[in-house]
């Protein structure tokens, strides 16, 4: 549903005698249309992970398999990575990664065979307090099982949709401060100096954002608020002054390459409302009644400037003279090595609490709905928490949801394709009824994004 082009490619796939096997607490429309669907813990992807590791390292190990002796000798930390999954107990693992025990053995067998694979993690693994390492996990396991390097394989997940423009054209910043972007409601009133001034571009962190009413709360205390989008976001409702910019269809502009290598011309299909501006303008005037000389540059510039990576064909790209740019790419990552320092494989390390799952608690999942651009409510519907079938026995009935950070009640909707041990409540919603009220300011082990499901919550519902 969220990446409806590479699930072509999937379907493809399978057409060609693939098998295509989907893991997942919920049941999703991709599930549907697999030959199989796993269902896990929503807390137990680094668990199962770990599993498969330790019984395929097991295996190569003891039948004295080259792939054990390749995986040693082409990578660094290999023996310390060894040492702590054989520190954990197959049982434990299984039981915290909440799937079925037949499903995990096909699993190894799946992945200890000669087959090809190529895993494609979704965009929930990655919003889970330990989410880089369980990629770093899939990463060794792709490894070790001689998938990594090798058309067909790999670990596919994000991509660097601005890896053939050059974004620096801009010049250095200087003093700049940084927050995370999880911890921004809870340490921006800490700085020194103050911010006094919030200026706010391509995002809705009042609804984004953990706490995000609070962000807005500091919003209306500043002495300037300005927003800078094309649409009246529940954050933009907030600002002392909005400064409307054009739209994707509204503006000449040329787009990355998402998923591969074709870079593109994106061409104005209708003229923006009257008194909109591109952000590149809004840009420049900021940097006009600020006195900073020698900023200002137009749209064409603009374009040309972070094309100019790809010569006379960027040039002709951003003047329009091209509707588009195939890129000489290698479509294989890692086929010539690792980007380590040595070229070879790097294992993670494992830190000691990594396997220490939260018990006792429910999960909150506060995926995408499928009718709606993230935080923008493109349909009308009716906010409800969305609890699993098996465990509760009527909808309609009033759910009081309750975590750490903050509690909201809400009409629940029973679902059999939701697990038991998480509730499903959609991103985005208007001040009283957003998952993000229950979110504490928080981030991932790496990258310092936002670990939206690792939240826990309890969950009571009223008799109707």
């Amino acid at each position: 549903m969220t990446a409806v082009h590479l699930f072509e490619v999937a379907r493809a796939a399978r057409t060609r005698g693939a098998r295509l096997i989907t893991i997942d607490p919920l049941l999703t429309k991709t599930a549907d249309n697999s030959d199989l669907w796993i269902r896990i813990s929503p807390d137990g992807d680094r668990f199962l992970v770990a599993y498969l590791l330790k019984r395929i390292l097991s295996a190569i190990s003891e039948a004295g398999d080259i792939s054990y002796t390749r995986a040693r000798e082409g990578s660094r930390g290999f023996e310390e990575f060894a040492r702590a999954l054989e520190s954990l107990d197959d049982g434990y693992l299984l039981s915290h990664a909440g799937v079925a025990p037949e499903h995990a053995d096909e699993l190894s067998r799946i992945f200890a065979s000669e087959a090809r694979i190529g895993i494609w993690p979704g965009w929930g693994l990655q919003r889970h307090t330990h989410g880089g390492l369980v990629f770093r996990l899939l990463d060794a396991l792709s490894f070790v099982t001689g998938n990594s390097g090798v058309e067909g394989g790999g670990v596919n997940h994000g991509f660097d949709e601005w890896r053939f423009f050059d974004v620096a054209f801009g010049g250095t910043k200087t003093r700049a401060r940084t927050v995370p972007i999880g911890l921004l409601a809870r340490d921006i009133p800490t700085l020194d100096p103050p911010v006094d001034v919030f200026f706010v571009t391509e995002a809705n962190p009042v609804s984004q954002l953990p706490k995000g009413r609070l962000f807005g709360e500091l919003m209306r205390q500043a002495r300037l608020s300005v927003v800078v989008d094309g649409l009246m976001t529940e954050t933009a409702a907030r600002a002392d002054i909005i400064l409307p910019v054009s739209l994707m269809f509204e503006t000449d502009d040329v787009v990355g390459s998402y998923g591969h290598n074709v870079v593109g011309r994106a061409r104005r299909c209708v003229a923006p409302p009257e008194g909109v501006v591109t952000d590149t303008d809004v840009v420049n005037g900021v940097a006009d009644a600020l006195g900073i000389s020698g900023f200002a540059m137009d749209r064409e510039h603009v374009l040309r400037a972070v094309a100019r990576t790809l010569g006379r064909d960027g040039d002709a790209l951003a003047m329009g003279r091209r509707q588009y740019v195939i890129v000489d790419e290698d479509p294989v990552a890692y086929r010539d090595g690792y980007a380590t320092p040595d070229g070879l494989f790097h294992f993670a390390d494992i830190p000691r609490d990594a396997f220490e799952p939260r018990q006792g608690w429910t999960t909150l999942l506060s995926t995408h709905y499928e009718h709606d651009m993230h935080s923008l409510g493109l349909a009308e519907r009716t906010r409800t928490l969305i609890v699993s079938s098996s465990t509760h026995q009527e909808s309609g009935a009033t759910a009081h949801v309750r975590s750490e950070g903050g509690a909201l009640s809400l009409p629940a909707e029973l679902s059999d394709r939701v697990c038991e041990d998480a509730v499903v409540l959609y991103e985005g919603g208007e001040e009283g009824f957003s998952a993000n009220d229950l979110i504490e300011p928080c981030v991932t082990d790496i990258g310092h994004g936002v670990p939206f499901y690792s939240t826990h919550v309890s969950v009571a519902l009223d008799d109707i």
